[in-house]
């Protein structure tokens, strides 16, 4: 008999006589089977689950030690975005580039944007839901940032979406300039392109001619060194404007696979303009088109 069947029933042993002849009488009555055999067959069933258990487990872990290391960590800063949210990550979820983890970092958003990502969190092992108070989008990329695993992080913003290939493209162009540690750019904008000059106002300008925060795409060590500043809004261009002063190397992306929505009355875009602070966002002109 083996250690595990032994003490199964040294178990029963202690059990109040009582109790013992109770079930006893019971195991008599309802089977032929004697009680001590029965005992044995408990516990060789209960290994054999185990086994199962086991051996489940060694699969899983078998899979995961294969699976690829993540290319890129997409981040979603979120807030108040119920509406919008599964949309977003559903573009992830369909990319033909797979080599990637999803974080989504909910600054505290008041309606059921968590409740509606934790299924999704179920769906796919890749997504991460993180919930935080209500810092603003900066901290919350910064967040983002510091849990990343990819050898590049990524951004959308939860009412954006991205086309199918859009990291394929993004991981072909890491391919080809190795020597680059910031792609942007490749914008497809639903509603108006212009915006107002973040330098000059007056003058408006293609957000295709801006670099727009979703489409960054940073080498982690870079995007860890230079961190975001927990601003509430325009901590994209903040970002843009301090990589230009430290020397990164930059490269725009010229196919547009970043679907940019400027079409909603609750788009962060929409809402600058009503307030008069759009220049404060995404509008950062750059010159610098290749990494030589």
């Amino acid at each position: 008999m083996s250690f595990r069947e032994t003490r199964l029933i040294r178990s029963f042993q202690y059990r109040s006589s009582r109790s013992y002849r109770s079930n006893a009488r019971s195991c008599s009555r309802s089977s032929t089977i004697p009680f001590a055999e029965q005992i044995v067959q408990t516990a060789a069933r209960s290994t054999n689950v185990s086994m199962v258990s086991l051996q489940a487990e060694q699969k899983y872990t078998a899979a995961m030690s294969q699976r690829p290391e993540p290319i890129f960590s997409v981040i979603i800063p979120t807030y108040n975005r119920a509406w919008c949210i599964e949309r977003a990550i559903e573009s992830v979820l369909q990319q033909t580039e797979q080599r990637w983890e999803l974080i989504i970092v909910d600054d505290g958003s008041s309606d059921r944007t968590a409740e509606i990502v934790r299924p999704l969190v179920l769906r796919d092992e890749r997504i991460r839901l993180v919930v935080q108070s209500n810092r603003g989008t900066g901290a919350a990329r910064q967040t983002g940032v510091r849990l990343a695993e990819g050898e590049f992080v990524t951004f959308l913003d939860s009412d954006d979406q991205y086309l199918p290939e859009h990291l394929e493209v993004r991981s072909r162009y890491i391919v080809e300039h190795p020597a680059v540690d910031f792609f942007h750019g490749g914008v497809i904008v639903d509603g108006s392109p212009m915006v107002p000059d973040r330098h000059n106002p007056a003058q408006r300008i293609s957000i295709e001619q801006c670099a727009v925060g979703g489409t960054f795409v940073i080498r982690r060590s870079i995007a860890t060194a230079l961190g975001f500043a927990p601003l509430r809004f325009a901590d994209d261009a903040d970002f843009f404007e301090r990589a230009m002063a430290a020397g990164i190397r930059m490269l725009r992306v010229r196919e547009a696979t970043y679907r940019y929505n400027r079409t909603s009355p609750d788009s962060l875009c929409n809402q600058l303009a009503q307030s008069g602070s759009l220049p404060t966002t995404h509008n950062v002109h750059t010159s610098h088109e290749s990494a030589a």
